[in-house]
Protein backbone atom coordinates (compact mmCIF):
# COMPACT_ATOMS: atom_id res chain seq x y z
CA UNK A 1 0.00 0.00 0.00
CA UNK A 2 1.77 3.62 -0.92
CA UNK A 3 2.65 6.15 1.72
CA UNK A 4 -0.47 8.63 2.59
CA UNK A 5 1.27 11.70 1.94
CA UNK A 6 -0.24 12.95 -0.56
CA UNK A 7 0.58 14.03 -4.15
CA UNK A 8 3.91 14.81 -4.61
CA UNK A 9 5.30 18.23 -6.57
CA UNK A 10 7.57 17.71 -9.36
CA UNK A 11 10.87 19.35 -8.85
CA UNK A 12 10.17 22.00 -11.70
CA UNK A 13 6.70 23.30 -10.68
CA UNK A 14 8.04 23.60 -7.22
CA UNK A 15 10.85 25.56 -8.51
CA UNK A 16 8.42 28.03 -9.93
CA UNK A 17 6.16 28.59 -6.76
CA UNK A 18 9.30 29.60 -4.83
CA UNK A 19 10.86 31.81 -7.11
CA UNK A 20 7.15 33.57 -7.33
CA UNK A 21 7.38 34.18 -3.42
CA UNK A 22 10.54 34.83 -3.21
CA UNK A 23 10.31 37.83 -6.24
CA UNK A 24 7.20 39.01 -3.93
CA UNK A 25 8.69 39.06 -0.53
CA UNK A 26 11.66 41.38 -2.27
CA UNK A 27 9.81 43.90 -3.59
CA UNK A 28 7.74 44.58 -0.90
CA UNK A 29 4.39 44.11 -2.56
CA UNK A 30 1.30 42.26 -1.53
CA UNK A 31 -1.11 40.35 -3.67
CA UNK A 32 -3.16 42.19 -6.30
CA UNK A 33 -6.50 42.92 -4.43
CA UNK A 34 -10.04 43.56 -6.14
CA UNK A 35 -10.49 46.83 -4.11
CA UNK A 36 -13.67 48.64 -2.77
CA UNK A 37 -16.74 48.45 -4.37
CA UNK A 38 -18.27 51.09 -6.06
CA UNK A 39 -21.31 52.87 -3.76
CA UNK A 40 -24.41 52.85 -5.82
CA UNK A 41 -25.62 56.24 -6.77
CA UNK A 42 -28.77 57.50 -5.73
CA UNK A 43 -30.92 58.52 -8.80
CA UNK A 44 -31.97 62.24 -9.32
CA UNK A 45 -34.51 63.49 -7.18
CA UNK A 46 -37.68 65.63 -8.90
CA UNK A 47 -38.02 69.04 -9.62
CA UNK A 48 -40.65 70.47 -7.56
CA UNK A 49 -43.31 71.95 -9.85
CA UNK A 50 -43.39 75.55 -10.20
CA UNK A 51 -46.13 78.35 -9.87
CA UNK A 52 -47.67 80.00 -12.96
CA UNK A 53 -50.06 82.18 -11.72
CA UNK A 54 -52.57 82.15 -8.84
CA UNK A 55 -56.17 83.05 -8.13
CA UNK A 56 -58.70 84.45 -5.88
CA UNK A 57 -62.50 83.60 -5.42
CA UNK A 58 -64.83 84.26 -2.85
CA UNK A 59 -67.99 86.91 -2.35
CA UNK A 60 -67.17 90.25 -3.59
CA UNK A 61 -71.18 91.78 -2.59
CA UNK A 62 -71.37 92.28 1.42
CA UNK A 63 -74.37 94.31 2.52
CA UNK A 64 -74.12 94.44 6.14
CA UNK A 65 -71.16 96.38 8.65
CA UNK A 66 -69.57 92.89 10.29
CA UNK A 67 -70.47 90.73 7.55
CA UNK A 68 -67.36 88.18 6.58
CA UNK A 69 -66.38 86.89 3.84
CA UNK A 70 -64.01 83.99 3.27
CA UNK A 71 -61.33 84.37 -0.12
CA UNK A 72 -59.53 81.44 -1.00
CA UNK A 73 -56.45 81.90 -3.09
CA UNK A 74 -55.42 78.87 -5.52
CA UNK A 75 -52.21 78.16 -7.39
CA UNK A 76 -52.39 76.49 -10.28
CA UNK A 77 -48.92 74.47 -10.70
CA UNK A 78 -46.40 73.57 -13.89
CA UNK A 79 -47.25 70.07 -13.91
CA UNK A 80 -51.52 70.79 -14.05
CA UNK A 81 -52.28 70.52 -10.51
CA UNK A 82 -53.50 73.07 -8.07
CA UNK A 83 -52.97 73.98 -4.50
CA UNK A 84 -54.86 76.00 -2.01
CA UNK A 85 -52.41 78.63 -0.58
CA UNK A 86 -54.86 80.53 1.59
CA UNK A 87 -52.99 80.16 4.62
CA UNK A 88 -49.83 80.75 3.35
CA UNK A 89 -50.17 83.85 1.18
CA UNK A 90 -49.71 86.92 2.29
CA UNK A 91 -53.57 89.33 2.27
CA UNK A 92 -53.67 92.83 1.46
CA UNK A 93 -56.69 95.05 1.36
CA UNK A 94 -56.05 98.82 -0.43
CA UNK A 95 -58.36 100.42 2.13
CA UNK A 96 -58.49 98.51 5.43
CA UNK A 97 -60.56 100.90 7.47
CA UNK A 98 -63.36 99.85 5.05
CA UNK A 99 -62.47 96.30 4.21
CA UNK A 100 -59.88 94.19 6.42
CA UNK A 101 -58.37 90.86 5.75
CA UNK A 102 -57.08 88.43 7.44
CA UNK A 103 -53.53 87.01 7.24
CA UNK A 104 -55.78 83.62 6.14
CA UNK A 105 -57.79 85.94 3.81
CA UNK A 106 -61.14 86.34 5.97
CA UNK A 107 -62.52 89.63 4.85
CA UNK A 108 -64.78 91.89 7.15
CA UNK A 109 -66.71 94.68 6.60
CA UNK A 110 -65.55 98.01 8.57
CA UNK A 111 -67.48 100.51 7.01
CA UNK A 112 -69.61 100.78 3.85
CA UNK A 113 -67.33 101.19 0.45
CA UNK A 114 -64.95 99.24 -1.56
CA UNK A 115 -61.36 98.17 -1.79
CA UNK A 116 -59.54 95.63 -3.77
CA UNK A 117 -57.92 92.48 -1.33
CA UNK A 118 -55.38 90.79 -3.38
CA UNK A 119 -52.74 87.54 -2.47
CA UNK A 120 -49.36 87.69 -3.01
CA UNK A 121 -47.94 84.05 -3.17
CA UNK A 122 -44.20 83.21 -4.59
CA UNK A 123 -43.94 86.59 -6.85
CA UNK A 124 -47.59 85.55 -8.13
CA UNK A 125 -50.72 87.73 -7.02
CA UNK A 126 -54.33 88.24 -8.12
CA UNK A 127 -57.35 89.66 -6.26
CA UNK A 128 -60.73 90.61 -6.28
CA UNK A 129 -62.84 94.40 -5.99
CA UNK A 130 -65.24 93.57 -3.08
CA UNK A 131 -67.72 95.95 -2.50
CA UNK A 132 -69.92 96.71 0.71
CA UNK A 133 -72.94 98.40 0.80
CA UNK A 134 -76.74 97.59 1.51
CA UNK A 135 -78.88 96.31 -0.95
CA UNK A 136 -80.72 98.85 -3.40
CA UNK A 137 -77.68 101.35 -2.78
CA UNK A 138 -74.64 102.19 -4.98
CA UNK A 139 -70.45 102.95 -4.01
CA UNK A 140 -68.52 105.29 -5.67
CA UNK A 141 -64.69 104.97 -5.40
CA UNK A 142 -61.55 106.40 -6.89
CA UNK A 143 -58.51 108.21 -6.29
CA UNK A 144 -57.73 112.11 -5.59
CA UNK A 145 -54.93 113.61 -7.55
CA UNK A 146 -52.91 116.79 -8.55
CA UNK A 147 -52.31 116.56 -12.16
CA UNK A 148 -48.46 116.04 -12.99
CA UNK A 149 -47.94 115.30 -9.47
CA UNK A 150 -49.72 112.72 -8.17
CA UNK A 151 -51.92 111.46 -5.28
CA UNK A 152 -53.56 113.78 -2.79
CA UNK A 153 -53.85 112.80 0.69
CA UNK A 154 -56.27 114.47 3.36
CA UNK A 155 -58.62 115.41 0.96
CA UNK A 156 -62.67 115.80 2.25
CA UNK A 157 -64.52 113.65 0.11
CA UNK A 158 -68.82 114.73 0.78
CA UNK A 159 -71.77 113.88 -1.04
CA UNK A 160 -74.84 115.76 -1.14
CA UNK A 161 -76.30 113.32 1.05
CA UNK A 162 -74.43 113.79 4.37
CA UNK A 163 -71.90 111.22 3.63
CA UNK A 164 -67.82 111.87 3.80
CA UNK A 165 -64.69 110.86 4.45
CA UNK A 166 -60.87 112.06 3.95
CA UNK A 167 -58.86 110.68 1.16
CA UNK A 168 -55.81 107.95 2.49
CA UNK A 169 -52.13 108.78 1.98
CA UNK A 170 -52.37 107.13 -1.46
CA UNK A 171 -55.83 109.80 -2.22
CA UNK A 172 -57.84 107.13 -2.76
CA UNK A 173 -61.50 106.91 -0.77
CA UNK A 174 -64.50 104.90 -1.87
CA UNK A 175 -67.92 106.01 0.14
CA UNK A 176 -71.39 103.28 0.17
CA UNK A 177 -74.94 103.77 1.14
CA UNK A 178 -75.20 106.20 -1.66
CA UNK A 179 -78.94 106.57 -3.17
CA UNK A 180 -80.61 108.96 -5.77
CA UNK A 181 -78.27 111.13 -7.95
CA UNK A 182 -75.57 112.05 -5.98
CA UNK A 183 -72.35 114.71 -6.56
CA UNK A 184 -68.66 114.36 -4.99
CA UNK A 185 -67.18 117.97 -3.39
CA UNK A 186 -63.50 117.75 -3.23
CA UNK A 187 -62.05 120.28 -0.65
CA UNK A 188 -57.84 120.54 0.17
CA UNK A 189 -56.41 123.69 1.68
CA UNK A 190 -54.20 125.08 -1.51
CA UNK A 191 -56.51 123.86 -3.47
CA UNK A 192 -59.38 124.69 -5.98
CA UNK A 193 -62.78 123.34 -5.09
CA UNK A 194 -63.96 120.47 -7.58
CA UNK A 195 -67.26 119.38 -7.77
CA UNK A 196 -67.95 115.39 -9.31
CA UNK A 197 -70.89 113.98 -10.62
CA UNK A 198 -70.88 110.17 -9.60
CA UNK A 199 -71.84 107.67 -11.96
CA UNK A 200 -72.70 104.49 -9.96
CA UNK A 201 -70.65 101.62 -8.95
CA UNK A 202 -67.53 103.25 -10.94
CA UNK A 203 -63.92 104.55 -10.50
CA UNK A 204 -63.72 108.20 -9.90
CA UNK A 205 -60.88 109.80 -11.02
CA UNK A 206 -60.84 112.89 -9.54
CA UNK A 207 -58.40 115.87 -10.80
CA UNK A 208 -58.24 118.95 -8.60
CA UNK A 209 -55.51 122.27 -8.92
CA UNK A 210 -53.50 124.08 -7.10
CA UNK A 211 -54.72 127.60 -6.35
CA UNK A 212 -52.87 130.24 -8.51
CA UNK A 213 -53.47 133.76 -7.50
CA UNK A 214 -51.08 136.69 -8.99
CA UNK A 215 -51.65 140.33 -8.89
CA UNK A 216 -52.19 142.53 -11.94
CA UNK A 217 -48.93 143.66 -13.64
CA UNK A 218 -47.49 140.23 -12.33
CA UNK A 219 -47.22 137.31 -14.33
CA UNK A 220 -46.56 133.24 -13.50
CA UNK A 221 -44.99 130.21 -15.17
CA UNK A 222 -46.97 126.92 -15.16
CA UNK A 223 -47.33 123.70 -16.61
CA UNK A 224 -50.50 122.02 -18.23
CA UNK A 225 -50.05 118.03 -17.80
CA UNK A 226 -51.83 115.31 -19.81
CA UNK A 227 -54.88 114.98 -18.16
CA UNK A 228 -55.16 118.06 -16.56
CA UNK A 229 -57.96 119.90 -15.17
CA UNK A 230 -61.14 120.30 -17.45
CA UNK A 231 -62.82 123.43 -16.89
CA UNK A 232 -66.13 124.97 -18.89
CA UNK A 233 -65.06 129.12 -18.87
CA UNK A 234 -68.30 129.70 -20.93
CA UNK A 235 -71.45 128.09 -21.98
CA UNK A 236 -70.63 125.45 -24.39
CA UNK A 237 -66.90 125.77 -24.19
CA UNK A 238 -64.58 123.21 -22.75
CA UNK A 239 -60.70 124.22 -22.02
CA UNK A 240 -58.77 121.04 -21.49
CA UNK A 241 -56.50 120.41 -20.72
CA UNK A 242 -56.61 124.06 -18.86
CA UNK A 243 -54.99 126.53 -15.58
CA UNK A 244 -57.48 128.23 -13.69
CA UNK A 245 -55.66 131.84 -12.57
CA UNK A 246 -57.12 133.85 -10.28
CA UNK A 247 -56.00 137.91 -11.16
CA UNK A 248 -56.55 140.71 -8.33
CA UNK A 249 -56.99 144.15 -9.66
CA UNK A 250 -56.59 146.74 -7.40
CA UNK A 251 -57.77 149.89 -9.69
CA UNK A 252 -59.87 150.17 -12.75
CA UNK A 253 -57.55 150.63 -16.16
CA UNK A 254 -57.01 147.99 -19.60
CA UNK A 255 -55.71 144.82 -18.47
CA UNK A 256 -53.40 142.66 -20.98
CA UNK A 257 -53.58 139.00 -20.64
CA UNK A 258 -50.60 137.38 -23.30
CA UNK A 259 -49.41 133.28 -22.39
CA UNK A 260 -46.15 131.89 -24.30
CA UNK A 261 -44.75 128.67 -24.87
CA UNK A 262 -42.30 126.78 -26.57
CA UNK A 263 -43.42 123.42 -27.52
CA UNK A 264 -44.10 122.98 -31.48
CA UNK A 265 -47.97 121.82 -32.47
CA UNK A 266 -49.49 123.94 -29.38
CA UNK A 267 -52.28 126.61 -30.07
CA UNK A 268 -53.03 127.85 -26.27
CA UNK A 269 -56.39 130.45 -25.76
CA UNK A 270 -57.22 132.48 -22.88
CA UNK A 271 -60.77 133.12 -21.75
CA UNK A 272 -62.08 135.15 -19.00
CA UNK A 273 -64.78 133.91 -16.92
CA UNK A 274 -68.00 136.47 -17.19
CA UNK A 275 -65.95 138.53 -18.98
CA UNK A 276 -66.20 139.49 -23.04
CA UNK A 277 -62.90 138.28 -23.56
CA UNK A 278 -61.64 134.57 -25.48
CA UNK A 279 -58.82 134.60 -27.44
CA UNK A 280 -57.01 132.40 -29.54
CA UNK A 281 -53.12 132.42 -30.24
CA UNK A 282 -52.85 134.40 -33.70
CA UNK A 283 -48.89 134.70 -33.33
CA UNK A 284 -46.36 131.94 -32.93
CA UNK A 285 -46.13 130.08 -29.97
CA UNK A 286 -48.45 133.05 -28.22
CA UNK A 287 -51.66 134.45 -27.41
CA UNK A 288 -53.07 137.78 -25.82
CA UNK A 289 -55.65 139.57 -25.55
CA UNK A 290 -57.04 142.90 -23.64
CA UNK A 291 -60.20 144.00 -21.36
CA UNK A 292 -61.57 147.08 -19.23
CA UNK A 293 -61.41 145.78 -15.51
CA UNK A 294 -62.74 147.28 -12.53
CA UNK A 295 -61.22 146.39 -8.99
CA UNK A 296 -61.40 142.56 -7.82
CA UNK A 297 -60.77 139.25 -9.27
CA UNK A 298 -60.70 137.70 -12.26
CA UNK A 299 -61.47 134.07 -12.92
CA UNK A 300 -58.68 133.63 -16.40
CA UNK A 301 -58.09 130.01 -18.02
CA UNK A 302 -55.52 129.16 -19.94
CA UNK A 303 -55.34 125.98 -21.97
CA UNK A 304 -56.74 123.85 -25.33
CA UNK A 305 -60.19 122.71 -26.46
CA UNK A 306 -58.88 118.84 -26.44
CA UNK A 307 -56.85 116.96 -24.55
CA UNK A 308 -53.05 116.40 -25.12
CA UNK A 309 -50.68 113.68 -24.46
CA UNK A 310 -47.50 116.16 -23.42
CA UNK A 311 -46.34 118.62 -21.01
CA UNK A 312 -47.02 121.95 -22.26
CA UNK A 313 -44.51 124.72 -19.68
CA UNK A 314 -46.07 128.54 -20.15
CA UNK A 315 -45.94 131.99 -19.06
CA UNK A 316 -48.84 133.47 -18.58
CA UNK A 317 -48.01 137.34 -18.00
CA UNK A 318 -50.16 140.64 -17.14
CA UNK A 319 -50.02 144.23 -17.73
CA UNK A 320 -52.37 146.92 -16.22
CA UNK A 321 -52.38 150.47 -17.55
Amino acid sequence: MPPAYGPVMKPSAFAGVLAVVILAAACGSKPPSAGPSPTPSSPPSATPPSVLRITVAGNISLTTIGETSQLTATAQLSDGTTQDVSAVATWTSTDPVTLEVSSRGMVTVRRYGAAYVYAAYVGKQSGLTIRATPAGTFITYGRVREPGSGSVSGATIATNTGVSMTTGSDGTFSLGALTGTVQLSVTMAGFEPATVPVTPDEYQDVAIQRIVRVNAGQGVSLTLAPHDMDYAPAPGVRCYPCRLIRVSVASAGVLELAATWTVARTQLNIWVKDASLATEGTETNRASGTLRVTPGELQVYVGMPSDVDYYIPLTFTTTIR
